[in-house]
């Protein structure tokens, strides 16, 4: 494989350094200048890579973006059974922890208190490009006999990625009641409900025994 380019390298280590900043403090604009600042650099030294603040926006978004769609969408792809996916597809969402940098970016909108019509766009869109993924596992599954859904799939979509959403806020805030293990048990019991089939524990481990008869 070939290695990245000096620039890729370059605009890697800038959107690093954006995310360390919302790491310090959700609240903190990301900008040309703060970031030039954090890392001890000129503006035009940042400019040569992001031209201007939507530029160096819209970077960070796209990375993140590719976190939660690109390696989903990679993962079901490797993966034969619908309840694999289903699961996988949850693990890749919620947070690895409080200190999920990439994850608190997703919703920095809200977590800084800054709530606008575009921030408002930018979140829907975020919502329901995830919601097609778990629509799509849903129908497939379906489609195959794997699953008997007991609610339409866009609905089941939306309620697990409304827990998603939910438990990863609770953790990413440090609630001490909730952790990674227990917000995931929580998604597949209620998946598990509303799909009709028991699911993995793991998505990339075994299938589920099928109960005698």
């Amino acid at each position: 494989m070939a290695r990245p380019s000096t620039k890729e390298v370059r605009r890697r280590e800038i959107l690093r350094a954006a995310l360390d900043l919302i790491a310090v403090d959700d609240r903190t604009e990301v900008t040309v200048v703060s970031v030039a600042r954090h890392m001890g650099l000129t503006p035009n030294a940042i400019r040569y890579y992001f031209r201007d603040n939507d530029a160096l926006g819209q970077a960070l978004d796209a990375q993140v973006m590719s976190r939660f769609l690109g390696e989903r969408l990679a993962a079901i792809a490797e993966l034969d059974d619908p309840r694999h996916q289903l699961v996988r597809v949850m693990e890749l969402g919620i947070p690895t922890g409080p200190d999920d940098i990439e994850w608190r970016s997703t919703f920095r909108p809200l977590l800084a208190g800054v709530v606008t019509a575009d921030s408002g766009q930018y979140l829907s869109d975020v919502f329901e490009d995830q919601v097609a993924v778990y629509r799509d596992v849903l129908v497939d599954g379906e489609r195959s006999g794997v699953f008997a859904l007991r609610q339409p799939a866009a609905d089941i979509a939306r309620l697990l990625l409304a827990m998603e959403d939910y438990l990863g806020l609770r953790i990413t805030l440090m609630d001490p009641r909730l952790d990674r293990a227990e917000a995931l048990r929580l998604m597949r019991d209620y998946a598990a409900l509303a799909t009709g089939t028991e699911l993995p524990s793991d998505g990339r481990g075994s299938t589920p025994e099928e109960p005698r008869g």
